[in-house]
């Protein structure tokens, strides 16, 4: 997984922008969930952490764009996006102390390779 993350701390609540290429959705195996997890937060203290103390207590937008994801179905990424984010789903510390703080999500997805045989119609 290859994400790209931005805080836009100007607009009001603040907005989580990220960006994630080849996202696992909710039904993988809780390792692979927690890796996720660990290297996610490594990138949030490297890329926001000098503009937002982590995790972040207070309410946010997220914007999310799927490149590539491991399912068809919007709601188990954002389900696997909800659980790598939330301090209270698996271990280790967290972007946000709560994903009840998220007040708004605006998601996409793109697929940019082309389809196979199990992929079927898109």
């Amino acid at each position: 997984m290859k994400t790209i993350l931005k805080y836009d701390d100007l607009s009001h609540p603040p907005i989580l922008r990220m960006y994630i290429h080849g996202c696992p959705h909710k039904r993988q195996h809780r390792e692979v969930l927690q890796k996720h997890r660990e290297e996610l937060y490594d990138l949030a203290e490297r890329r926001i952490g000098h503009v937002v103390d982590l995790p972040i207590t207070h309410p946010i937008d997220l914007e999310v764009f799927f490149t590539n994801p491991a399912s068809p179905d919007l709601d188990h990424l954002i389900e696997a996006v909800f659980m790598m984010l939330d301090a209270k789903t698996l271990k280790g510390p967290s972007i946000l102390a709560d994903d009840r703080l998220i007040q708004k999500v605006t998601m996409s997805k793109y697929y940019n390779t082309e389809k196979s045989k199990r992929d079927g119609l898109r």
